[in-house]
C-alpha cells in the first residue's frame, strides 16, 4: 500500500534532487566563466596516468593534492553520477557532460570552442581554475552524501517499491517520466511551488543519464536507489567482466574461431553502437523549460549500451577521439596564427598557486632550514612537522576560499533592494521570541528545501552563537548576513522591515531573486562548517603524535604566546605560497575572538580542534 509517508518521502527526495542540481549548476557556471578553463586540459589534469579515462582514485588524488581528503567511496559517487555506460570510470565525454552548464547555452558554446593547452602529468591548472574545479567536484560529492540519507529513509518506508513509484508518476502508462507527468504528480502531492518548472527541469537533469529529457524505469531506479546498493552491484559487475575477459584471453580457441565470434558480436551490436555515436555527435542539452522538446536519438534505456560487447565500445571512443583531435588541431593553428595567449603560463599567482619546482628551490629550502633550526627542531623531526604544517596551511587556504565566497554571497544579497535583516530573521523567529533554537533553525531550513542534519546546524551555531547557549539571537544573525565591506553593509542597515507584524509569508516578503540569494548564502554557511570540520578531523587523525601546540609554537615566531599577521604570512610563505593582506583578513574572520591583530593560543586551539566525534 502506497502510504502518505512514502509519498511525502519521495516528494521530499525529488525536491532535494532538483534544489541541489540548481546549486550545482551555479558551480558549473562559475567554473566555465574562468577564461583559462578548458575541459580537455582539465581532463588531462586529473588523468595524470594518461589512461584516457578517470577513475575514482584519480578524483581522490586530485582532491588530496588540493588539501581535500575524501574516502575512495565518496569519490566513486562522483564517477557513478556521470558514468553513462556504468563501466566504473569516466570517459572524456562523460566528464565533459558533468562540467558544461545547462542553463547558459552561450557560455556552453564558448567553453567547447576554447583552445586546449598542454598539461604535463605533474602540472597544475591556473589557480582560479584549479580551485573552481575543486569546488565543483566537492559540491557534487557533498550533494550525493546529503541525498543518500533521504534515499535510505525512502527505501525503509513500509511497502515502498521503486517500480510502483514509477508507475504512480507515469499514470498514463507512457513508459517514461517526463516534464508533464512529473509536474502533475508533484502538484497532486501538494508541492505547488512558485519555481516548479525550474525544479522539474533540474530533477530530470539530475536523473537523466542519456539526455533524452525523460526518465525510463532503469534511470529512475538508479537515481532514487541508495548509492551503496548501486555501487556494490556495479563493483560486482566490473569484477565479473574482468574475470570474463581473463578467461577469454586464456581461451585455447583458434584465431579463426575468435574472429568468427567477434564478428558475430559486432554484427549484433552495430545498431546500438551507431545510435550511441549519432547521439554523441548530435547531443543537445537542456536549453529551455519544455522538457518534451528535448528528444535525442539515444537509446531509451542504458541497458542496451551496457550489454554491448566491450570490444566494440572502442568504435565509439575512437570516433570521439578523432573528432576531438580534429577540433584541437584547428585550435592549435589558431593560436599559432594569432599568438595572443600563452596558456602554459599562469597569469594569476595567489595563495596556494605554486609550482612544485618552487617548493624545492634552494632558496626556499634554506629558509625552511633556518626557520626550523631557530625553533630548535632537528632534521629528524623536520619532515613530520613540516607535513603537518603544510596540511594546516591547506586548511587555512580552504577557510580563505569559503570566507571569500560567503562575502560575495552577502554582497549579492545586499544588492537585492527588498532584503533586510529584520524580515530575514523573522523567517526563522516566526513567533517573535527573539531567539531561534537549533531544531527551529533546522525545521525552517527544511521548509526552504535546504536539508542539513543537526550536526551541521551545531557547527553553524558554534560560529555565530556568541554566548554558546544554543540559541541564535538577532545580534548573532547580523554577523552571519551583514557584509564586511562597509558600502554593502550600509545599504542593508538603511532598510526598514516590510513584515513588521510577521503576517506575510516568506515568498511574499522577498522577491524570487532575493530568496535564491538568501538560500544560497545559508547553504554556503553550512557547507563551510561541514567542509572545514572534515578537514580538521582528517588532519588530527592522520598523525599518531599530532599536537596543535607544536604547530602554534612553530608559527609564533617570537614565542610571545600570540600569532600575529606577520607570523601567519611568514609560515604560509615558507610553504612556497603567497598571501595578500586581504586574504589574511579573511583568515582572521575564522578566529572570531581575534583582537589587536593577534591570535591567542586558546583561540587557536579552539578553532582548529574538531567539534564532532570522529
Amino acid at each position: 500500500m502506497y502510504k502518505r509517508e512514502t509519498r511525502n518521502r519521495l516528494c521530499e527526495l525529488l525536491i532535494l534532487l532538483g534544489q541541489e542540481e540548481k546549486y550545482l549548476e551555479d558551480y558549473r557556471q562559475v567554473l566555465c566563466q574562468e577564461q583559462d578553463f578548458e575541459p580537455f586540459s582539465a581532463f588531462k589534469r586529473i588523468d595524470r596516468k594518461r589512461q584516457g579515462f578517470i577513475l575514482a582514485s584519480d578524483i581522490q588524488d586530485f582532491l588530496s593534492s588540493n588539501g581535500a581528503f575524501y574516502e575512495l567511496r565518496d569519490c566513486q559517487t562522483y564517477i557513478y553520477q556521470y558514468d553513462i555506460d556504468l563501466d566504473n570510470k569516466l570517459s572524456y565525454m562523460e566528464f565533459l557532460k558533468s562540467l558544461l552548464p545547462f542553463d547558459n547555452p552561450e557560455l556552453r558554446q564558448e567553453v567547447t570552442q576554447r583552445p586546449s593547452y598542454e598539461i604535463e602529468p605533474d602540472d597544475l591548472l591556473p589557480y582560479d581554475v584549479e580551485n573552481a574545479l575543486l569546488k565543483f567536484i566537492e559540491k557534487d560529492i557533498y550533494i550525493n552524501k546529503k541525498i543518500e540519507n533521504h534515499k535510505i529513509l525512502l527505501h525503509k518506508c513500509s511497502g515502498f517499491s521503486a517500480k510502483d513509484a514509477f508507475s504512480r508518476i507515469d499514470r498514463s502508462n507512457e513508459g517514461d517520466i517526463n516534464f508533464t507527468n512529473l509536474s502533475e504528480y508533484m502538484t497532486d502531492c501538494g508541492c505547488d511551488l512558485e519555481n516548479q518548472e525550474d525544479l522539474i527541469i533540474n530533477i530530470l537533469r539530475r536523473l537523466d543519464r542519456d539526455d533524452d529529457g525523460r526518465l525510463n524505469l532503469a534511470e529512475f531506479i538508479l537515481g532514487i536507489q541508495p548509492l551503496q546498493i548501486n555501487l556494490e552491484r556495479l563493483n560486482r559487475r566490473t569484477n565479473d567482466q574482468s574475470i570474463l575477459e581473463k578467461q577469454l584471453n586464456q581461451s585455447t580457441a583458434s584465431a579463426l574461431n575468435r574472429s568468427i565470434i567477434n564478428k558475430s558480436i559486432l554484427n549484433k551490436s552495430t545498431n546500438i553502437q551507431q545510435a550511441s555515436i549519432n547521439a554523441i555527435n548530435n547531443s543537445q542539452f537542456y536549453a529551455g523549460k519544455d522538457a518534451s522538446q528535448l528528444d535525442l536519438t539515444y537509446s531509451r534505456t542504458i541497458n542496451n549500451l551496457m550489454n554491448s560487447h566491450t570490444l566494440n565500445k572502442n568504435l565509439i571512443l575512437e570516433k570521439l577521439q578523432n573528432k576531438h583531435n580534429q577540433t584541437n588541431t584547428s585550435f592549435r593553428n589558431f593560436i599559432q596564427e594569432n599568438k595572443k595567449v600563452d596558456f602554459n603560463v599562469r597569469k594569476n599567482r595567489s595563495f596556494s598557486n605554486i609550482d612544485k619546482e618552487e617548493l624545492t628551490t634552494p632558496t626556499l629550502v634554506l629558509k625552511q632550514d633556518k626557520f626550523f633550526q631557530k625553533k630548535g627542531i632537528t632534521k629528524y623531526m623536520n619532515s613530520e612537522i613540516f607535513k603537518q604544517l603544510k596540511e594546516l596551511i591547506l586548511i587555512f587556504r580552504e577557510i580563505i576560499n569559503f570566507e571569500k565566497e560567503i562575502e560575495l554571497c552577502k554582497q549579492n544579497l545586499a544588492l537585492c533592494p527588498d532584503f533586510n535583516l529584520q524580515d530575514a530573521y523573522r523567517v526563522f523567529d516566526s513567533q517573535n521570541k527573539g531567539l531561534v533554537t537549533q531544531s527551529e533553525f533546522q525545521e525552517t531550513l527544511s521548509s526552504l528545501n535546504i536539508f542539513y542534519n543537526i550536526e551541521d546546524i551545531f557547527l553553524f551555531y558554534r560560529k555565530f552563537d556568541k554566548d554558546h547557549d544554543g540559541r541564535l539571537r538577532f545580534s548573532d544573525f547580523i554577523d552571519a548576513f551583514l557584509p564586511k565591506q562597509k558600502e554593502y553593509a550600509k545599504m542593508i542597515n538603511c532598510r526598514q522591515p516590510i513584515n513588521k507584524q510577521n503576517l506575510l509569508e516568506y515568498h511574499k516578503v522577498f522577491q524570487k531573486e532575493t530568496r535564491l540569494n538568501f538560500e544560497k548564502l545559508l547553504d554556503t554557511h553550512l557547507q563551510y562548517g561541514f567542509t572545514v570540520e572534515r578537514m580538521l578531523q582528517n588532519l588530527h587523525g592522520a598523525y599518531e603524535n599530532f599536537e596543535l601546540l607544536r604547530l602554534f609554537e612553530l608559527i609564533d615566531s617570537d614565542d610571545d604566546g600570540y600569532i600575529l599577521f606577520n607570523d601567519l604570512r611568514k609560515s604560509i610563505e615558507l610553504q612556497g605560497f603567497s598571501v595578500s593582506e586581504k586574504e589574511l583578513g579573511y583568515l582572521s574572520d575564522r578566529f572570531c575572538n581575534l583582537q589587536e591583530g593577534r591570535i591567542p593560543f586558546q583561540v587557536f586551539i579552539q578553532e582548529l580542534t574538531p567539534q564532532l566525534q570522529f
